[in-house]
């Protein structure tokens, strides 16, 4: 008998974490939906998996054959912020908290900016 357990951790458990530090984000307006995600949605609900618009993960090798993780990430920000520092930010923190979480150290972030967004001026009244 050997003490050699093994655990395998779902993409959709590694988009939850990642989702999880989007909405820590106040700059970020909202992912970009594109044409190829909800073919892919589609297929994956039919096949009962978790989807997550505009972020994907894909099981990757380097040159040398060792295998990563790659998570992509569309994204519109709101007009004002600075996209290559948030970009920068998300990158950080996702590949951090996967670390942390799930032990997961071979991970590639790209973070794609789709778009920006103007607040809407808040209506309250005082």
């Amino acid at each position: 008998m050997s003490d050699h357990l093994e655990i395998e951790i779902t993409d959709a458990v590694i988009l939850d974490v990642t989702a999880r530090v989007l909405s820590s984000f106040d700059e970020i307006h909202s992912m970009s939906k594109r044409f190829f995600d909800g073919v892919v949605d589609g297929i994956s609900q039919k096949l009962g998996q978790k989807s997550w618009p505009g972020m994907n993960v894909k099981h990757k090798r380097d040159t040398f054959g060792d295998a990563f993780i790659e998570i992509n990430l569309y994204l519109r920000l709101y007009c004002g912020s600075h996209p290559l520092e948030v970009a920068r930010q998300i990158q950080q923190q996702v590949r951090q908290d996967l670390r942390n979480m799930l032990d997961l150290y071979r991970v590639r972030v790209d973070v794609h900016i789709d778009g920006l967004e103007r607040r809407e001026p808040s209506h309250e009244s005082s």
